[in-house]
């Protein structure tokens, strides 16, 4: 069915790796359960702010918001 996530394989990429990686951090810093959500978004945020060799060099954020 078109425009449902379900069927984006962009999408549902990235959203695959936000949660192996917010896992991830948790696994590896014996975080609670009760912090999923803020591990998830500190990675969202993370992967914002982290240059990206698919962007030449720049940030999703520079990428966005650059004029």
């Amino acid at each position: 069915m078109p425009y449902t996530h379900e069927q984006n394989g962009v999408a549902e990429h990235k959203h695959r790796h936000i949660l192996e990686t917010a896992h991830a951090m948790m696994v590896s810093s014996f975080v609670p359960h009760i912090f999923w959500a803020e591990a998830v978004l500190t990675t969202a945020n993370l992967i914002n702010i982290i240059q990206s060799s698919v962007l030449a060099g720049k940030t999703p954020h520079e990428r966005l918001y650059s004029s």
